[in-house]
């Protein structure tokens, strides 16, 4: 019943980590693509008019974020850690007996 627990557990991370792969390679080229990093490096160059048109500038930043791909991968990273919990569970108890 351990072993067996053992075993899922790990084939849960398994996958976990197949999707997760492929969906941060997704949000990496939804990131190159939506602009987003030239709203954050103007965070840099012109503090002055960003702290004057916060508002705006927050705005324009979760506009422009990949919104989809962005909670897809933190769903899958939040997969992978429930995994990893579980299967550190099943291996505490396994060691028990």
């Amino acid at each position: 019943m351990l072993t067996r627990r053992l075993i899922l557990n790990t084939f849960g991370i398994v996958m976990s980590l197949l999707v997760f792969i492929p969906l941060t390679m997704k949000l990496l080229s939804d990131l190159a693509e939506s602009g987003l990093r030239q709203f954050l490096t103007l965070l840099f160059s012109d503090f002055a008019l960003i702290t004057a048109n916060i508002g705006d500038y927050v705005l324009t930043l979760l506009e422009s974020a990949p919104a989809t791909s962005l909670s897809l991968t933190l769903i899958a990273l939040l997969a992978i850690i429930f995994s990893l919990a579980k299967l550190a569970d099943s291996y505490s108890d396994f060691k028990k007996i």
